[in-house]
């Protein structure tokens, strides 16, 4: 039988090139103007981000403001009042919204406003604390009472008492001033106590032998702990890494918040406040700035990684300093002992961002509203 030639598929080939040319065409008349769009799109989103971004920093400049017209006493009496910043009209309002003894908290409302009507709103509380306790972060050592130096001890910064000094200029080197002096504004344990405790509010409440096991937790993946208020003694054990996400507050004079060895405690800017005791044992370790409190003792004996800075404040108590390793910092105690190997490098308080009220100003919160 004769075989029939399929024309039908020679057909297919001819008109596969023609769509091919025909799609070639049109992607060459279209990617012109698509690219023109795509590039408006982008140059817009760019003045659009600039725009809000000047926005943010203008209202954030008004907070600054209201912060530094409140710790000046410089309160305007007609609220809102104007700035420009960065040619933007900015607004700042401030309202006392509490006020007691150890406090005063104000809102601050700063809102920044763009030519086509957009506005940036900051809201802020701060407390305001009338007592200035600032001269705590000016020496490397500061008490109201005895300062001991053990023989192989080094303080690079000043040593202000207000007791004996103990120590031996041939074994031991004070590299700074040394002032006998008595101070008068230490403060006492319910302001500072009254502070922290604000922190935590609305934190977790947990019992009496409390213990966080950090075990497995690494440097990369550490174990979070939110603010905690700890009605009783508490304890981090494991060979681990924790971070601090907020303030610790432990309740009960008789109460001990323990770092146990092996583990890593990464301070995160936060605080620790105790009512009783606080212990950093031996072959722990620590990194990065924040503030120890306690109303009773502290034994700090960490590995200490890196030269972030600490402030260690025992209200009632001694600060018994022992850690490996360079301590960068302060130190304020009702005494103080620096044992064998100890060195202290002074830092001013700028150099670490702590919840500590060193400059009697405390900011609570800072939320952003975009509109």
């Amino acid at each position: 039988m004769k075989k029939i030639p399929d024309k039908s598929r020679r057909g297919e080939k001819g008109m596969a090139m023609v769509i091919t040319l025909m799609l070639l065409f049109l992607g060459g008349v279209m990617i012109a103007p698509l690219l023109s769009y795509t590039g408006t799109g982008l140059l817009i989103g760019k003045e659009v981000d600039e725009k809000r971004m000047t926005e943010l920093y203008a209202a954030d400049s008004g907070i600054e403001d209201g912060i530094w017209k409140i710790m000046n006493e410089q309160i305007p009496a007609t609220q809102p009042y104007p700035l420009v910043v960065n040619d933007k009209p900015v607004n700042v309002s401030m309202v006392l919204v509490d006020s007691t003894d150890e406090a005063d908290t104000y809102e601050i409302t700063s809102v920044a406003t763009s030519d086509d009507g957009s506005t940036t709103t900051i809201v802020s509380y701060v407390e305001f604390m009338p007592t200035d306790i600032s001269f705590l972060g000016d020496n490397g050592i500061t008490s109201p009472g005895d300062v001991t130096l053990k023989p192989g001890t080094e303080v690079n910064g000043d040593v202000q008492y207000n007791g004996e000094l103990d120590y031996d200029p041939d074994k031991s080197d004070i590299n700074g001033d040394i002032t006998d002096e008595t101070i008068t504004d230490w403060p006492d344990a319910d302001y500072l106590a009254g502070i922290y405790q604000d922190d935590v509010s609305a934190a977790f409440s947990v019992p009496d032998g409390y213990e966080i096991d950090v075990d497995g937790y690494t440097e990369d993946n550490p174990y979070l702990i939110p603010p905690l208020y700890g009605e009783g003694s508490m304890e981090i054990n494991g060979s681990g890494v924790a971070q601090l996400d907020g303030t610790i507050y432990i309740a009960g004079d008789s109460s001990n918040f323990n770092v146990m060895p092996g583990v890593t405690l990464i301070m995160n800017n936060q605080a620790i406040f105790s009512e009783g005791d606080i212990n950093f044992q031996p072959n722990c370790s620590s990194i990065g700035s924040g503030a120890i409190i306690a109303v009773g003792d502290i034994n700090y004996q960490p590995n200490i990684l890196g030269d972030d800075y600490v402030f260690i404040m025992s209200v009632e108590g001694n600060v018994h300093m022992q850690p490996n390793g360079v301590f960068a910092g302060a130190i304020a105690g009702d005494s103080v002992d620096l044992w064998p190997g100890t060195v202290l490098q002074y830092k001013d308080p700028d150099d670490g961002d702590i919840n500590f009220p060193f400059g009697g100003l405390h900011v609570k919160t800072w939320e952003i509203n975009v509109q």
